[in-house]
């Protein structure tokens, strides 16, 4: 890994002085001073001063804005377009959407002989990328957490519980923003489970990043996390279809997010309730899954879901039952 690799690493964890860095790449202070004066002049990095000392910090900041000249081809302006589009429809719930959205037009005017290829409303129709069509989230309630996840500081959250209502001033170490479903989430170590901790944006009331308390980011590999599942079940190779019923008290939670791919709402119910299908492997998964909602959804098919359902009541309640005579003697 270069020197200019790792420098950023490390301020990607926090502002460093000149001598901490030299510390900490085992290097002169003058290949910091030269190296931190190049990615300054790229607009990569900014210097701020607290009291006697001077920092070093990376360029993150909303507002700030930096000149960049480019050599591109017009098949790479094609590609910029493409992926842009792509990442603007993605991010369509997030104010990041917006922003990515003017950079488009702006560029479009920049290179004005090729000046189709990277606007939005001249790639939709020729190419097609999965919105997020049910996800609109709060913007200052981004910022905050934006803010917190840049600067590695607590970010202090009132949470709208699918099923126990309002947490307020729930404390949480953000460590990756992630599109999942139809869902934006923030996962993040939460200071009362100590673990990993799912939270949906859309759910976030209110949030400061508290700025003053900041926190050693862990090794965290989204790739690993995301892709392996949650429950911890293990999936078996036969592929089943899945129906469930779910109360009206949680069906705002499916509509929200789409908890495992391919989901389908089949019904909608006068009382509020909704009847959710998947296709898949994975009993164990699956089992897991419903059960951890208690009584709010139900398996309704296939029949070997409900049946290992019943056989994990039968012997839970078994248990508390001997658990219960056990203390009353």
């Amino acid at each position: 890994m270069s020197l200019r690799t790792r420098l950023l690493a490390l301020l990607q964890e926090r502002p460093h002085t000149q001598k901490e860095l030299a510390a900490l790449l085992r290097c002169d202070v003058r290949h910091v001073r030269r190296l931190a004066g190049q990615l300054e002049a790229e607009g990569l990095l900014r210097k701020s001063r607290q009291g006697r000392h001077v920092y070093y910090e990376l360029a993150l900041l909303v507002g700030e804005t930096t000149s960049v000249q480019l050599e591109l081809t017009e098949r790479e302006v094609l590609a910029l377009g493409v992926a842009g589009a792509a990442a603007a429809s993605l991010l369509e719930g997030l104010p990041l959407g917006q922003n990515l959205r003017e950079l488009l037009q702006r560029l479009g005017t920049q290179l004005r002989p090729v000046y189709f290829a990277v606007q939005p409303e001249h790639l939709k129709p020729r190419f097609y990328f999965q919105a997020i069509a049910r996800t609109h989230v709060d913007p200052l309630i981004f910022e905050a957490v934006l803010e917190a996840l840049l600067e590695n500081c607590v970010l202090e959250i009132d949470y709208d519980h699918p099923r126990r209502g309002l947490d307020r001033n729930r404390r949480i170490n953000p460590l990756c923003l992630a599109i999942v479903g139809n869902a934006v989430q923030l996962t993040a170590w939460c200071h009362r489970r100590r673990r990993p901790t799912n939270f949906s944006l859309a759910r976030i009331r209110a949030a400061r990043a508290l700025l003053y308390e900041t926190f050693e980011r862990p090794d965290f590999d989204p790739e690993v996390y995301y892709t392996t599942d949650a429950l911890g079940a293990v999936a078996d190779d036969q592929y089943y279809i899945y129906r469930l019923w779910v109360s009206a008290r949680v069906a705002h939670c499916f509509r929200e997010r789409e908890y495992f791919t391919g989901q389908v709402i089949e019904e909608e119910r006068p009382d509020g309730s909704l009847v959710v299908s998947y296709e898949g492997p994975g009993l164990e998964v699956m089992r897991a899954f419903v059960m951890s909602w208690g009584r709010d959804v139900q398996a309704l098919e296939p029949p070997e879901l409900v049946a290992r359902i019943r056989e994990e009541l039968a012997a839970m309640q078994a248990s508390y039952s001997a658990s219960s005579t056990s203390l009353s003697d």
